[in-house]
């Protein structure tokens, strides 16, 4: 039961984060950034991608129980701070049910801008501080030991 209430929330915002997911994919083939394979924490796989020794794009993956969350890191080439980040968070909304809530987030640090996307419609352009707060430490964290790790081979 689990599983199939879990698949079919994921089809809430399939066609944004297919949209979204080819963006960041031409990003990255336009930069012609280079994959490094490496991974700051075990719990967390990620995809880095590097120009000139930077950390561009980053793809990030995180798990909790019957969720997951998914982010799609655009580094800024001048500052190295975000720039973009497509966060898509899966979250449980009732545990007696175990129903989910699908919702992708677009933030725009620099802007203070937050776009949300459910049903793959934009529901509010309002920003969010919360969101835009989410895990910043850790992004930061994992964006400075990848570059050392790249940058020492």
């Amino acid at each position: 039961m689990t599983i199939l209430t879990f698949q079919s929330c994921r089809k809430n915002n399939d066609k944004i984060e297919l949209a979204f997911e080819k963006e960041f994919s031409d990003s990255i083939k336009k930069n012609n950034a280079e994959l490094f394979k490496y991974n700051y924490d075990e719990l967390t796989p990620q995809k880095s991608y590097f120009v000139n020794s930077k950390l561009r794009f980053l793809k990030v993956h995180l798990g909790p129980e019957l969720g997951s969350i998914d982010a799609k890191i655009y580094f800024d080439e001048k500052t190295k701070s975000i720039k973009k980040n497509v966060l898509r968070i899966i979250e449980v909304e009732d545990w007696k049910t175990e129903k989910l809530v699908d919702t992708i987030f677009v933030i725009y640090p620099n802007e203070k801008i937050t776009h949300a996307y459910v049903n793959n419609k934009l529901a509010t352009n309002k920003f969010n501080k919360r969101v835009y707060n989410w895990n910043k430490e850790f992004i930061n964290n994992l964006k400075t030991d990848t570059e050392e790790k790249y940058n020492s081979r």
